[in-house]
C-alpha cells in the first residue's frame, strides 16, 4: 500500500487531531507533488481534508468499500448522551452505523444533487434517533457529506479491522 493511500486512511481513521497529525507528511508529499513550483503553500481545513479524503477512499475501485458497508449489519441507533467533542460527528456516526445502506447510496450520489438529498432525506430517522435530548443538531449542507462519508469509512473500517 502506497504511502499516501496509508497517510489518508490515518487521517480518516483518526478520532483526534494529535493522531491525525502523525499522518500528515504522507499527504503533505503527495499533495507537494499535485502543485506548481511557484504556489508551495496550502490551507486546508482538516475536517474538509479528512472528508474528502474518506469520500475517495470510499468510492475507489468502483466503490468496493461502499458495497461492503452495505453487507454491514446495522446497529440499532440509540439517543446519545451529550459528551465531550464534536457532537455533529457522533450523531451522524451513530446514523451511519444504524443505516449503512442510505449512507452509502448518499456517498454514491454526486454532491448536491437531488440523488444526495433524497439520500439524505433515507438517513433522517436514524439521525434523529440519535441526537441527545439535549442537543440541537445544526448541520450545514457541505458538512453533511463529509460527515457521512467520515462516519462511513471509520464503519467500515472498524468492521473489517482497518482492512478497508
Amino acid at each position: 500500500m502506497d504511502r499516501a493511500r496509508k497517510s489518508s486512511q490515518g487521517i480518516v481513521e483518526a478520532r483526534d487531531e494529535a493522531t491525525a497529525k502523525r499522518f500528515k507528511p504522507g499527504i503533505e508529499t503527495a499533495l507537494r507533488g499535485c502543485m506548481s513550483a511557484r504556489d508551495r503553500s496550502i490551507t486546508l481545513r482538516a475536517f474538509d481534508l479528512r472528508g474528502d479524503l474518506a469520500d475517495e477512499l470510499l468510492t475507489e475501485a468502483d466503490g468496493a468499500a461502499l458495497r461492503v458497508a452495505r453487507t454491514r449489519r446495522a446497529i440499532a441507533p440509540t439517543r446519545l448522551q451529550r459528551a465531550d467533542g464534536d457532537q455533529n460527528e457522533a450523531v451522524v456516526g451513530c446514523a451511519v452505523a444504524a443505516d449503512p445502506v442510505d449512507a452509502s447510496a448518499l456517498i454514491e450520489s454526486g454532491a448536491a444533487t437531488p440523488a444526495e438529498i433524497a439520500a439524505f432525506r433515507q438517513l433522517v430517522p436514524a439521525i434523529q434517533a440519535c441526537v441527545p435530548t439535549d442537543y440541537s443538531l445544526h448541520l450545514k449542507p457541505f458538512e453533511v457529506r463529509r460527515l457521512v462519508a467520515i462516519a462511513l469509512y471509520r464503519y467500515v473500517a472498524d468492521q473489517s479491522g482497518g482492512q478497508s
